[in-house]
């Protein structure tokens, strides 16, 4: 069964079909939120937020259109009522340490510091484009469903992936220089 049906189904009075659709999304969604916001315990909060606002507003959900970039629209909303609330802006959030890694192996040296220079980077992107960049790349959502979530017409998503990526060729092309400098120093 599709998580348009389960939903209807939830809709309809079957509570324990929302549970379904958590127990589906919630370690997902969990990974999406700590790579937006960098912060583990933060991401907990919206991700418990979120599907309380599933299921107090379940009745503004569009039961023929897909469920999955719907959830991530709640998702990056409360996201960002979150961030403005709690004031954090991207700039700290780079500064911080990389967030524990979730249910993954302990990673060697090497491994660690390219994945601290493509977090920085990606912390470093203008707000639409780390958006846009991280449902795509970490989701693996289409562009159409990426559209959908962030409410923005396709070809300004797709302008804004474009973007970023190059972006991000030019920050970690920086970044590999300045490693490479203290290396040798």
């Amino acid at each position: 069964m599709n998580d348009e049906k389960i939903f209807a189904l939830f809709v309809k009075g079957e509570g324990a079909m929302l549970g379904v659709l958590v127990k589906k999304y919630q370690d997902p969604l969990y990974k999406y939120l700590v790579r937006y916001t960098n912060n583990t315990t933060l991401a907990e909060e919206i991700l418990q937020e979120t599907f309380i606002k599933v299921y107090e507003h379940s009745d503004k959900y569009d039961l023929q259109k897909p469920f999955r970039p719907w959830l991530y629209k709640v998702a990056l909303n409360t996201a960002r009522d979150k961030l403005r609330q709690k004031k954090l802006d991207w700039q700290s959030l780079a500064d911080k340490e990389e967030p524990m890694a979730v249910n993954s192996p302990v990673r060697d040296l090497q491994s660690r510091e390219i994945g601290e220079m493509i977090r920085k980077a990606v912390a470093e992107l203008a707000p639409n484009q780390r958006q846009v960049f991280i449902l795509r790349q970490y989701e693996k959502m289409s562009y159409a469903d990426i559209s959908t979530a962030v409410e923005r017409p396709l070809n300004t998503v797709k302008s804004d992936m474009r973007r970023a990526l190059q972006s991000l060729r030019e920050l970690l092309a920086s970044l590999t220089d300045i490693a490479m400098e203290g290396k040798y120093i």
